[in-house]
């Protein structure tokens, strides 16, 4: 689901089109995502969008909530403004805005995983509005002040095509290296033009509301590491083989994961040949996804060739 909300002025209105416009070729065109699965409410509704007001949002969100299986997964994505008034966080819709804590009422019935990426501007306490297990939540900024544009909406939508964001080099943009990239894409931006950064994005993934930064400490970013929203599984439903190599493939990013994390506890000769062993399994299956694929019709590739 994409949400672009009220522009404000032409300029706004023209860069917001062009973001809106360039995710919707990414789900349509690269992640082959079926029409019946993507929503897009707009300012200034173009062929198929609904409008972006807050009646509209709340009928996207209940059909969409309503269908979500278990092992779904719901991607939602403002684009726009939004404000901090010192007790409530909104995002500026047409017509009456919707509050952080209205967004987690209408997504409270949704059974499956929900990503849930919030672009603009005083978009922090969406963190702590929406925490919940099983759910990634990502903000443009670390504190609801910030009130000028972001140059987070464009870094992320980039991230979601971006070559260089793929960090581990499996073919496939986890939300943990989307942030990741954007994060650096910001930050590089307001080095090049000399000035301070007043924006840091924020990612929650553990459901306690804190979040981190992506060079930042934290615990947060397990989930986000292996959850994609490119449609893989989606893609192809009648290769449980190459549903069987995906869910395999996130099973051990998160061992992976979870290794690092006891690393301090671990003598160097317990931690090494685990690493290495994980990072080898993970090789391989990766691989395997990669060829699957390319061909649906292909076996998976046996490691010893």
């Amino acid at each position: 689901m994409l949400v672009e909300g009220a522009p404000g002025d032409q300029a706004h209105a023209d860069l917001q089109r062009r973001l809106l416009t360039s995710l919707k070729a990414r789900f349509s065109d690269d992640y082959k995502l079926d029409k019946d699965h993507l929503i897009v409410l707009a300012s200034t509704p173009e062929g198929g969008e609904g409008k972006a007001t807050a009646i509209d949002v709340k009928s996207a969100l209940a059909r969409f909530t309503a269908a979500v299986k278990p092992l779904d997964t719901l991607f939602v994505l403002l684009l726009g403004h939004g404000n901090w008034d010192g007790t409530d966080a909104k995002f500026n819709l047409v017509g009456p805005d919707l509050t952080a804590g209205q967004w987690a009422e209408l997504l409270g019935p949704a059974q499956g995983k929900v990503v849930f990426v919030n672009t603009t501007p005083a978009s922090s306490p969406f963190i702590k509005a929406l925490a919940a297990p099983n759910r990634i939540v990502i903000t443009a900024t670390d504190q609801p002040g910030q009130k000028f544009d972001t140059v987070f909406a464009d870094a992320f939508v980039q991230a979601l095509g971006a070559p260089t964001a793929d960090l581990d080099k499996d073919s496939r943009i986890s939300m943990w290296e989307a942030f990741a990239y954007a994060s650096r894409v910001v930050r590089q931006t307001y080095e090049q033009k000399g000035l301070m950064q007043p924006e840091h994005a924020v990612l929650d993934d553990d459901g306690d509301g804190t979040g981190r930064q992506a060079t930042g400490e934290g615990k947060d970013g397990t989930l986000a590491s292996v959850t994609f929203v490119d449609a893989v599984i989606a893609s192809r439903p009648a290769d449980p083989e190459l549903q069987q190599m995906v869910q395999k493939q996130e099973q051990l990013l998160l061992q992976l994961d979870a290794l690092k994390k006891r690393k301090a506890q671990m003598k160097p000769e317990e931690y090494q040949p685990a690493w290495e062993a994980l990072i080898i399994e993970l090789a391989t299956v990766s691989r395997d996804v990669r060829a699957r694929l390319k061909d649906p019709k292909a076996a998976s590739a046996d490691p010893t060739n």
